[in-house]
């Protein structure tokens, strides 16, 4: 599978999530134990739509947060988030959307601070009324 950049790993209650999916498919969620490795990885189900470049984090509480590129028009960044207690997907919803035409990549990535809050950092690419690009970073909690 091409998930254009491999898979995304968390680990949470001495358990292995791995989130990767074909370029622009649907993204595969998967478990590993470390404790039973003869079972291998069981597969958990299928999440977003249109998703290439996860980041996976999880949180104290065994959450676990996505964000993707999703191939929509605009191009977008997609979060959803796998409910330890229900042990499933919410709906996935756009954070952001490009604000130029054409191909955009995020390079996003997640992680849980201290206090809990869990932190989204990517790649900003704005298109200038001169059709300059401009290339920065953005954060959001």
């Amino acid at each position: 599978m091409d998930n254009h950049c491999g898979a995304a790993l968390a680990a949470t209650g001495g358990l292995v999530h791995a989130v990767i999916g074909a370029h622009h498919g649907r993204l595969g969620h998967c478990r590993f134990d470390p404790a039973a490795p003869d079972r291998g990885w069981t597969a958990l189900g299928e999440v977003g739509s249109g998703g290439t470049y996860p980041s996976l984090v999880a949180d104290a509480e065994g959450n676990l947060h996505l964000a993707y590129r999703a191939r929509d028009k605009p191009w977008a960044l997609h979060y959803c988030r796998w409910e330890a207690a229900s042990q499933s997907w919410i709906a996935p919803r756009s954070l952001v959307l490009a604000d130029k035409t054409g191909y955009v990549y995020w390079t996003n990535g997640l992680t849980v601070g201290d206090d809990g809050a869990v932190h989204l950092v990517f790649g900003n690419t704005h298109q200038s009324a001169d059709g300059s690009l401009y290339y920065g970073v953005s954060q959001m909690d």
